[in-house]
């Protein structure tokens, strides 16, 4: 992400890897939860949305 000037895309249930990237600055990396993932797509995601996307069964269906 760093290289390539990429944002990555967490599972949100990944705690540990975001605590991490808190204490070493690195949270620019990290995308925000993605619209479609909070219910209402269509509602406008606030500046203080979560990080990482929910595992719910249709998200998994839609990554495969």
């Amino acid at each position: 992400m760093y290289y390539y000037n990429a944002l990555g895309n967490l599972e949100a249930s990944k705690v540990g890897i975001l605590g991490w990237a808190k204490r070493e600055k690195w949270m620019q990396y990290f995308m925000r939860r993605p619209r479609v993932c909070s219910g209402d797509p269509s509602k406008k995601r606030s500046s203080s949305s979560p990080y990482g996307t929910t595992t719910s069964p249709a998200m998994i269906e839609h990554g495969l």
